[in-house]
């Protein structure tokens, strides 16, 4: 057995001690499922599903709209001035660092309204109208993002959301400012590289040859966002998120979300919110999040903790959800 192979068992035996307890993973399913405690944990926060027209205080996007919807045609991504208030922002911030702070995965937050109604602005709404068409949906498939700020902490790698999945959109919002240091996002332009590209490495080979590679990293974009700037990404754009230097004190935050056309056919147990009525309810909240923390488990690793209580949490809340499937 090399030297390799004894440091994968060795990671992977670390990994699997730091699953919850049988015992814990009761006492956490109970938390979870119960909304009292989580009004309690950030009495700020609302859990009672406001409807999309709940103050955030919107700032509407500029007058260059058309200009915007013409690049996301044809680069496969946006990037918005913020269309929150800091106070908003600052809101949503704060549901992740609680959360956090409490022992649960930051994806989490999402139990409550303002993460949701955070894409729900009404100027958010009439762009991704544009984009997307009237009557679009909201997929299950969100996540917290949270780049700790230490020394090559990092964001996902390079990957494509879903190479053939033409009217879907993921949305990301910067919760603090992303930085050149501190972690930002990068894509590459779809206009960039040619497609044959992009089908290689995501469809059916995992390497490009070495020209290909070349091209790919002089065409490369970085993304710096001011706290509050909104994102946006065609399904088949490569993109990933970047180390942190950890010479600053702070984390990089974001949530993200997905967004489908309205005649988009969801996939196989792919929760569907509409967005121009009320939110999910808290047990189709949950749904998606543990389904998210049993989808991205293979991306960050620690969460092997939760795994199970993920599974619980799939399992108590999969009756009130059948009816978005």
């Amino acid at each position: 057995m090399n030297q390799n192979s004894n440091y994968g068992e060795a990671l992977s035996h670390l990994l699997e001690e730091t699953r919850l307890s049988v015992s814990e993973v009761g006492e956490r399913l109970e938390e979870a499922l119960d909304p009292a405690y989580w009004e309690k944990l950030n009495p700020s926060l609302s859990i009672n599903g406001a409807s999309p027209g709940y103050d955030l205080d919107a700032i509407a996007i500029n007058s260059q709209e058309t200009e915007i919807v013409d690049r996301f045609v044809r680069e496969g991504y946006f990037q918005l001035e913020p269309t929150l208030s800091d106070s908003a922002i600052a809101q949503l911030k704060d549901s992740i660092e609680v959360v956090k702070r409490a022992g649960w995965p930051p994806v989490f937050a999402f139990v409550y309204d303002q993460p949701w109604l955070a894409t729900r602005t009404p100027s958010l709404m009439k762009f991704l109208s544009a984009i997307l068409g009237a009557g679009y949906r909201q997929s299950g498939h969100l996540w917290s993002h949270y780049v700790n700020p230490t020394k090559d902490a990092t964001g996902w790698p390079p990957h494509v959301d879903n190479l053939h999945c033409p009217d879907r959109v993921t949305v990301w919002v910067a919760l603090n400012d992303a930085t050149l240091d501190n972690g930002c996002l990068y894509l590459i332009p779809k206009d960039r590289i040619p497609r044959r590209i992009v089908e290689t490495l995501y469809g059916h080979q995992n390497s490009v040859p070495i020209v290909d590679l070349k091209v790919m990293l002089q065409s490369a974009l970085a993304l710096p966002a001011r706290c509050g700037t909104v994102l946006g990404w065609q399904h088949d754009v490569i993109h990933w998120g970047s180390f942190h230097r950890g010479e600053q004190e702070h984390p990089r935050i974001s949530i993200s979300q997905e967004f489908i056309g309205a005649s988009v056919e969801s996939k196989n147990d792919e929760l569907v919110f509409p967005v121009h009525s009320s939110l999910p309810t808290f047990a189709e909240r949950l749904h998606a999040i543990a389904a998210e923390i049993l989808v991205y488990q293979k991306v960050e690793t620690l969460l092997i903790r939760y795994v199970e209580l993920a599974r619980r949490l799939t399992a108590a809340t999969a009756a009130a959800t059948l009816k978005r499937m």
